[in-house]
């Protein structure tokens, strides 16, 4: 293991995660829940490839059959954090999609020329009405 990959697993998860949440530029409202959706994900990924530290490296040749089985069981629970993971991001996107649509479905009735000219008309009836108003005082 080399000196950068045993700084990562010294560097406490919850250290890492703050830190890539903050670097993002949300604010700690969205950032917040980010961190505690994959704070597990993390942990459990960290234990995972602390258990397979090594696995591979004792599979010397087809008749290490325990071994070639530990590897097995290794990729396989690798794959499962790695899965939950996607899991993870898919429900945490949905939100940020779902507000995107939002605003996009908003959009047009923003662009619509008539609801544009209505707003104007009103602004300059309000206006009219304050200066009369004014005028009348």
């Amino acid at each position: 293991m080399n000196e950068a990959q045993e700084l990562e697993i010294a560097t406490p998860i919850e250290s890492r995660l703050v830190a890539y949440a903050d670097k993002t530029g949300l604010d700690q409202n969205a950032t917040s829940p980010l961190v505690a959706a994959y704070r597990p994900i993390f942990a459990e990924a960290r234990k995972v490839l602390a258990d397979a530290a090594g696995v591979a490296d004792s599979v010397r040749d087809a008749t290490c059959v325990s071994e070639i089985r530990q590897a097995r069981a290794c990729r396989l629970a690798i794959r499962k954090v790695r899965l939950a993971g996607e899991t993870v991001r898919k429900a945490q996107k949905a939100n940020a999609l779902a507000y995107g649509k939002a605003v996009d479905a908003a959009a047009p009735s923003i662009r619509n020329p008539t609801l544009q000219a209505r707003i104007i008309e009103l602004t300059q009836n309000f206006i009219q009405d304050l200066k009369n108003e004014h005028d009348g005082l």
